[in-house]
């Protein structure tokens, strides 16, 4: 049955009175129905009301989109998710000349490429940018072997995007609004900042001395586009969303995209170390359980704005959460959780919590580096201790580059640290070939000493 909408409401005005997101637009998927709330406000300058047509940036849930287009060109027979990008693009740069010849599309829709995955530069408002934002990739990093581990790629999906470019000969908005937008009739949703001033427009938060500013940044850089760039109503993501229920099929009755790629997307492709994001990667897509039900969804974040995509698709229930402040993440399992309990009965995980037993020092403690992040544990008589620097987009959003935080256990054994904020897992690990190294935050780093 829908949700209480009166109930969820007044949940809604305590959130955003309490000030950690100055605005939040909801929309379930129920029954075929769907429900759509908000509440606040969009910009605390301007004071503009939130409505449920209000749009909002939604950052890596992007990817779910550039996936999605790719899948498309498979249909259409112009890509094989498993043949070499270089195939394709005969002029990508890679930063490791034998993982040039060997990443596929596969590897970037599941994260598995091992390149350097947070190269955020922008390149201007031209729309040469992805062209030559892939030149740029020959100076990155082979971090990992291709194929050899999960870990969350931007770079992957901004090389995706110019895929698609050279595949569709549209550049990267054009084909998101020809080939997604329109058979899908989404028409408030948009992949260039400028386009989002046709209608009420979230502003982006970020903490301060005086509780919140404005963000520094107004919207992700148009290279970033293909990796979280799209901005839309929380109604319209549900819309995109519904196409993957119904098997391909969008709402005017067209075959958008065929049901075996469907099932391909919401498969496991791929082990995440990491069990508070997900269990398993799809092809673009975040795969978990909650309560033995399977859940797909993606997360996403742009400075000061985030969203959150849940769905279970055996229930037909899918739920959408934006919003515009640094408190947006500790709403998700409140709101999303919530309501997809009272739909389903199925509750969301309980986040992990240590379980006060001291660390002692263990093998694997030591430093652990990639591109933008560098990780320290170390053992200490007050106890273990994480330090963690990073730099680039998540230090601005962040606005600090060095965090301190203790090293704990969980009940089921998972290693935890709040160097950065809440508890969150930090995973070891050895590869095939050897390798140690540590997943934290959705990345993998490998030991250095």
């Amino acid at each position: 049955m829908p949700i209480d909408v009166k109930a969820w409401q007044r949940r809604l005005d305590e959130h955003t009175a309490d000030g950690s997101s100055p605005a939040v637009s909801v929309a379930v998927l129920s029954e075929g129905q769907v429900q759509a709330l908000a509440s606040g406000i969009l910009n605390v300058a301007t004071g503009v009301e939130t409505t449920t047509d209000s749009v909002f940036q939604i950052g890596s849930v992007t990817k779910a989109y550039t996936a999605t287009l790719l899948l498309t060109l498979v249909d259409d027979g112009l890509l094989d998710l498993d043949e070499p990008i270089i195939t394709y693009m005969p002029e990508l740069q890679w930063g490791d000349r034998a993982a040039r010849t060997q990443v596929t599309t596969r590897h970037l829709l599941n994260h598995t490429s091992g390149i350097d995955g947070d190269h955020f530069i922008d390149l201007g408002r031209g729309e040469d940018v992805l062209e030559r934002y892939v030149a740029t990739c020959g100076e990155l990093a082979q971090v990992l072997p291709v194929g050899a581990t999960w870990s969350y790629c931007n770079t992957g999906f901004a090389v995706a995007g110019r895929l698609i470019e050279k595949l569709t000969d549209l550049n990267f908005d054009q084909a998101v609004a020809e080939r997604l937008f329109a058979p899908l009739g989404l028409s408030h949703s948009c992949a260039l900042p400028e386009d989002a001033l046709k209608f009420r427009a979230a502003y982006g938060h970020v903490p301060s001395a005086n509780g919140l500013d404005l963000a520094p940044v107004v919207a992700t850089p148009r290279t970033m586009g293909s990796a979280g760039g799209v901005i839309s109503t929380a109604s319209e993501v549900i819309d995109f969303v519904r196409v993957y229920l119904d098997k391909g099929v969008t709402r005017s009755g067209a075959q958008l995209l065929s049901a075996d790629l469907i099932t391909q997307a919401w498969e496991p492709q791929a082990l995440v170390w990491d069990p508070s994001m997900a269990q398993h990667w799809g092809l673009g897509w975040m795969i978990t359980e909650w309560g033995g039900k399977k859940v797909v969804g993606h997360d996403g974040g742009t400075v000061g704005q985030g969203a959150f995509v849940r769905v279970l698709p055996d229930e037909q229930i899918a739920v959408v959460l934006l919003g515009n402040g640094p408190g947006v993440g500790d709403l998700m399992p409140k709101i999303v959780g919530g309501i997809i309990e009272e739909l389903s009965g199925v509750p969301a995980p309980a986040p992990l919590e240590p379980n006060g037993e001291s660390v002692a020092e263990q093998p694997w403690f030591g430093t652990y580096e990639r591109v933008n992040m560098r990780i320290d544990v170390t053992a200490r008589p007050e106890g273990a201790r994480v330090e963690v620097g990073i730099d680039g987009l998540a230090a601005d959003s962040l606005g600090t580059n060095s965090f301190t935080g203790d090293l704990a256990q969980a009940a089921d054994g998972t290693y935890l640290t709040n160097a950065i904020g809440g508890w969150m897992p930090l995973v070891p690990f050895t590869l095939e070939d050897g390798t140690d190294g540590v997943h934290f935050a959705g990345r993998a780093q490998p030991r250095v000493r």
